[in-house]
């Protein structure tokens, strides 16, 4: 994350949002070869730029990545990990239809918790959201 992504705190943000189908599985990406944490499955987002909101950064994000229109509900998760901070949100899909970027996303995929546990390329943080998430959802 470069300096356009130092906030406030002198910390960079970004965040990540959950879009959850009827049938319980969320949307996740496969991560492209030429960003940050390639190949990894991971929940779409990325970085916040300095002036803007989360929420203006999931609408950014879900646009550029994706090509859909998200409404952020609301945050349900954060961790740290050195000078960096990533918030969770919890978001509906509003209009669009889904479409990979090119050199962002190699592929979407729509798991459900044991699913996207189980794969060895998924990242690290991404049970604790889909803990985050779930119990967000049903309240």
């Amino acid at each position: 994350m470069g300096k356009r992504f130092v906030q406030p705190d002198g910390r960079a943000h970004g965040v990540v949002f959950g879009l959850r189908r009827a049938d319980g599985r969320w949307l996740m990406v496969r991560r492209a070869k030429g960003c940050s944490l390639p190949g990894k499955i991971a929940f779409p987002g990325g970085g916040v730029e300095a002036g803007e909101s989360h929420e203006e950064a999931i609408v950014r994000e879900a646009r550029e990545e994706l090509g859909i229109e998200v409404r952020p509900l609301r945050p349900v998760w954060q961790t740290r990990f050195g000078q960096f901070t990533l918030f969770g949100w919890l978001a509906e899909w509003i209009d669009g239809e889904l479409w990979p970027a090119p050199g962002e996303v190699e592929e979407i995929l729509w798991l459900n918790r044991e699913e996207a546990m189980g794969l060895e390329d998924g990242l690290a943080t991404n049970g604790d959201f889909i803990a985050a998430l779930e119990l967000a959802a049903t309240i």
